[in-house]
């Protein structure tokens, strides 16, 4: 999800696919809004007339107990299942800053920020919290992210990292450290700061 996946939605001409379906490796808002992942997923399935499987839950749930009942649900284990399975996964690193989509959109407060910071975090990928070595940190926000993990993500038979913009070159440095994309999608800016990291 995210402001650079929304964006591609507007550049993609729709055509019929077959046994084509669309699966969200991770939870929505709940309030209505053009970031929401829910939306990205569904949207994207309709372009190609796919199926829509959608992780029907908040990003974030309030403990781990509540995300371990969701994720036992018959339906939301067989989403999980399904994203696990995936034959390709697109996805964006959130960069870590108090005007991030996660923090503007009040997923987790300001003392998450703060623990978060010092943790060393420096992007999430899929509302997991990465540092520089590409490792999860250990917060509480990592183990209640309703979403696949970094670690299940990069096991994707073929795996697309779509972001950009030079407070992102961090972030991206750091997935490039755990992962190998078959494709990457930046502007040069952020591509040059990249290579020079």
């Amino acid at each position: 999800w995210g402001a650079t996946l929304r964006a591609s939605l507007d550049a993609m001409t729709a055509r019929p696919l077959k046994d084509f379906t669309v699966v969200s490796l991770l939870g929505g808002l709940t309030r209505a809004s053009g970031l929401n992942p829910s939306e990205m997923a569904w949207r994207f399935a309709d372009l190609f007339s796919g199926e829509c499987y959608m992780l029907a839950a908040p990003v974030y749930a309030p403990d781990e107990q509540t995300r371990a009942a969701l994720f036992a649900h018959k339906g939301l284990a067989e989403v999980r299942a399904r994203a696990r399975g995936a034959d390709l996964s697109i996805v964006s690193v959130g960069d870590f800053s108090p005007q991030s989509t996660i923090f503007r959109y009040h997923m987790l407060e300001k003392a998450d920020l703060e623990g978060l910071t010092k943790a060393g975090a420096v992007c999430d990928v899929l509302c997991h919290f990465i540092d520089r070595d590409g490792q999860l940190v250990d917060h509480p926000a990592n183990r209640r992210a309703m979403a696949i993990s970094p670690s299940e993500l990069v096991a994707t038979p073929q795996l697309i990292v779509a972001s950009g913009g030079p407070h992102k070159i961090e972030g991206m440095v750091a997935m490039m450290k755990i992962s190998t994309p078959a494709y990457v999608i930046t502007d040069s800016e952020t591509a040059r700061g990249m290579l020079a990291s």
